[in-house]
């Protein structure tokens, strides 16, 4: 007989977005073919790490990267993403 998962615990739900105008992004060069942002959320005033959503856009070209909905460092203030082009 198979046992139901646990039902989480009842919280309120949290939700925060954000985002940049293109071409506003503070990307950092990583190495010759890479760069990082981080990401500052600490305006949403969590108190605990939250589960972070992110994506990126363009008209050309971004198809090709790879890592940008890949979270580092997730903080309650923020999070790092690195971005590499194949």
């Amino acid at each position: 007989v198979p046992t139901p998962a646990p039902t989480p615990a009842s919280t309120p739900d949290t939700f925060c977005a954000g985002g940049t105008l293109a071409g506003s992004t503070d990307w950092q060069q990583y190495g010759s073919s890479g760069i990082y942002v981080d990401v500052d959320t600490s305006v949403c005033g969590f108190t605990e790490v939250p589960v972070y959503v992110t994506s990126m856009g363009g008209t050309s070209s971004h198809w090709m990267s790879t890592g940008s909905s890949e979270i580092y460092s997730p903080t309650a203030t923020g999070f790092r993403i690195y971005v590499k082009l194949e």
